[in-house]
C-alpha cells in the first residue's frame, strides 16, 4: 500500500502538473488575448485623441481668425461710421451755407425790384427784367449815367 500511495500520489502529481500546464497556457492564451484586445483599444483611443487634438487645434486657429476678422470689421465700422458722422457734418454746413444763399439771393432780388421801381429809364428796365428771366444772357450794355440826365 505504501507502494500504492507513492504511485497513486506521483500520477495525481503527474496529472496536477499538465492541468497546471493546461491552466497555465489557457490563462497566457487568455491573458495574450486580452492584452491584443486592450492594446487595439489603446491604439483606437490614441487615435481619437489625436484627431481630437488635431479638430482642436484646427478650431483654435479658425477662432482666432475669425477674432481678426471681426477685430477688421469693427475698425471698418468705426471708420464708416466716422466717415458718416463727417459727411452728415458737411450736409448740414452745406445746408446752412445754402439757406444763407437763399436768403441772399431773395434780398439780391428785393434790391433788384427797388432799383427797377427807381429807374426811370423803360429800355434799360426790360434790359434787365429781361436778363432776370432769361439769366443765360451775356450782359453786353454799358451804361453811361451821364446821357439820361436831361
Amino acid at each position: 500500500m505504501v507502494d500504492g500511495k507513492t504511485s497513486s500520489s506521483s500520477s495525481i502529481s503527474a496529472s496536477d502538473t499538465t492541468e497546471n500546464k493546461n491552466l497555465l497556457e489557457f490563462y497566457k492564451r487568455k491573458f495574450d488575448e486580452y492584452q491584443k484586445r486592450d492594446d487595439k483599444f489603446k491604439e483606437k483611443v490614441d487615435k481619437h485623441l489625436k484627431d481630437l487634438i488635431a479638430d482642436r487645434h484646427e478650431l483654435e486657429a479658425e477662432v482666432l481668425r475669425r477674432g481678426e476678422k471681426i477685430s477688421d470689421l469693427q475698425k471698418a465700422l468705426v471708420e464708416l461710421q466716422l466717415s458718416c458722422f463727417e459727411e452728415r457734418e458737411r450736409v448740414l454746413k452745406l445746408s446752412t451755407e445754402n439757406e444763407e444763399l437763399k436768403k441772399r439771393e431773395t434780398k439780391l432780388h428785393e434790391n433788384i425790384q427797388q432799383l427797377l421801381k427807381v429807374t426811370k429809364d423803360q429800355n434799360i428796365r426790360d434790359r434787365i427784367i429781361y436778363i432776370l428771366k432769361e439769366p443765360r444772357v451775356q450782359i453786353g450794355y454799358a451804361y453811361s449815367g451821364a446821357k439820361h440826365k436831361s
